[in-house]
């Protein structure tokens, strides 16, 4: 009796339990043809960007498009070719898209933007709870490259020069590798900073970071600096060298190795 029971409950589970398994799969599926239309939807939306006309696009197919309707629906029709390319029929029935791609009208910002949107509808395998379909919409949104202005923007002239300063330097340099920007660090033993000169001449003086801390055997010294280090992790033993024109070096002067390497 007991046995009979069970192989009737098992009858009646198994179908809604293979049911319960398809539709999960397919909802899965589901999510990954959004996953893929999202991305190439982003991907058609991105190489639009990088072509600088109509003519170019179009050259990949075979449909003459006159130039001014080109200019409004150019990108929506390169990223259809796009998602039916990379997401065939097959595929699409398979994660069970019904119809095809509607791309849907955006709101124009004035500016040089891509701007793609596109509606799609699915509906699972084994629809046993009768959903309807399910609405889609992707999106990608991007800016179109449309080249750089040198003369506007930044400010900066192009044949203006750039020049090199550190946060807290005086002077401004004309190269990189000025050795005034390299710092070139020596290790000496502990008690002996009197011992050296940098190259002005003058003494060392304890660091007003690490100065007063254990050494631990060993002082770190810079040729052009004026002060001995503890801890070779000092921030005044690391330089950050900034990049800038000329025009905006303010009060720094020239470096002098610089003026005489460089003859300026």
């Amino acid at each position: 009796m007991n046995r009979g029971s069970l192989t009737l409950e098992a009858a009646f589970l198994m179908p809604l339990y293979l049911f319960f398994m398809i539709s999960l799969i397919s909802f899965f599926e589901i999510l990954h043809l959004e996953q893929n239309v999202d991305f190439y939807l982003s991907r058609a939306a991105k190489e639009t960007a990088l072509y600088s006309s109509a003519e170019t696009l179009l050259s990949r197919g075979d449909v003459d498009i006159d130039d001014g309707f080109a200019k409004t629906v150019l990108s929506d029709i390169y990223a259809y070719g796009e998602l039916t390319d990379e997401l065939p029929e097959a595929y699409r029935d398979q994660c069970g898209m019904k119809g095809d791609f509607v791309f849907l009208p955006v709101e124009s910002t004035g500016e040089d933007i891509i701007d793609l949107s596109t509606y799609y509808s699915v509906t699972p395998d084994a629809n046993v709870f009768l959903i309807p379909d399910i609405g889609l919409i992707g999106r990608a949104r991007t800016r179109a490259w449309t080249g750089y202005d040198a003369g506007t923007g930044s400010g900066v002239s192009p044949e203006e020069r750039m020049v090199y300063v550190t946060e807290t330097g005086e002077v401004y340099h004309l190269s990189r590798s000025c050795s005034h920007l390299s710092i070139s660090v020596h290790a000496i033993d502990e008690g002996t900073q009197d011992l050296y000169r940098n190259s002005g001449g003058g003494r060392y003086k304890p660091c007003e970071v690490c100065g007063m801390n254990e050494a631990y055997g060993e002082y770190f010294i810079t040729d052009d600096g004026d002060r001995y280090h503890t801890d070779i992790n000092c921030p005044g033993l690391k330089r950050t060298i900034y990049e800038i024109p000329l025009s905006e070096v303010g009060d720094r002067r020239l470096c002098s190795r610089c003026s005489g390497t460089y003859g300026e």
